[in-house]
C-alpha cells in the first residue's frame, strides 16, 4: 500500500537497521564495569506516590478540567439548564452530564482520602 506516509524512506533509519542487523551478535564485554555503576548508584529514597494517590490526583484533576470546560466552553449553559431540569424533575443530557461529573468528583475525593490511609 502506497501512502504518503510510507514512500519516504529515513535514510537514518535504515542506517541504524542496517548497522543493528549487522552487529547484532557481536558483544562487547566491559569487564564488569556495567554492574560497578549500577552497584555505586544511590538506592531511590524519595517518597513515591503510591498508584491510588496518582489516580486520585489524575482523575480530580481531569474532574476539574472537564467541569471548566463544559462550564466555560457551553457559555455555563450546562449548569444552568441541568439544574433548571433538576428542579423540574426532567431527565436531559445535561442532568446526566452534571451528574456524572458529580460522581466523577465524588469518587476523585473518596479516592483521595482513602489512599492517605
Amino acid at each position: 500500500m502506497n501512502t504518503p506516509l510510507n514512500l519516504h524512506k529515513d535514510f537514518l533509519d535504515e542506517a541504524l537497521k542496517n548497522d543493528a542487523a549487522l552487529y547484532r551478535d557481536a558483544y562487547i564485554d566491559d569487564a564488569g564495569f556495567t554492574w560497578r555503576v549500577m552497584d555505586a548508584l544511590p538506592l531511590q529514597t524519595q517518597n513515591v506516590l503510591s498508584s491510588k494517590k496518582r489516580f486520585a490526583i489524575i482523575f480530580g484533576m481531569a474532574t476539574f478540567a472537564a467541569l471548566i470546560a463544559t462550564t466555560l466552553l457551553s457559555g455555563g449553559n450546562l449548569l444552568i439548564d441541568a439544574s433548571m431540569d433538576v428542579a423540574t424533575d426532567t431527565i436531559t443530557p445535561s442532568v446526566v452530564g452534571l451528574l456524572t461529573l458529580s460522581l466523577a468528583a465524588t469518587v476523585a475525593a473518596v479516592s483521595a482520602v482513602m489512599s492517605k490511609r
